[in-house]
C-alpha cells in the first residue's frame, strides 16, 4: 500500500479493499460489469401510482 507524502488525515493503509491511483492517492472506481438500460421511466411525482416496479424514477 502506498503512503502519502503529506498528511491529509486519511490513513490509506487502513483500507484493505480499495484501490488508489497516482501520487495523490485518488480512489479508483472500477467500471461495472453490466450496464443497466431502463426500458421505462416515470416522474418522481407519479411514483406511487405506478403498478410496475421495474421503472426508473426520473427527477425533472
Amino acid at each position: 500500500m502506498l503512503k502519502n507524502t503529506f498528511d491529509d488525515g486519511f490513513n490509506l493503509e487502513l483500507v484493505e479493499t480499495a484501490y488508489f491511483d497516482g501520487i495523490l492517492a485518488i480512489p479508483k472506481i472500477e467500471p461495472p460489469e453490466e450496464i443497466f438500460i431502463p426500458t421505462a421511466m416515470i416522474p418522481f411525482s407519479k411514483r406511487n401510482r405506478s403498478k410496475y416496479f421495474s421503472e426508473c424514477i426520473v427527477f425533472y
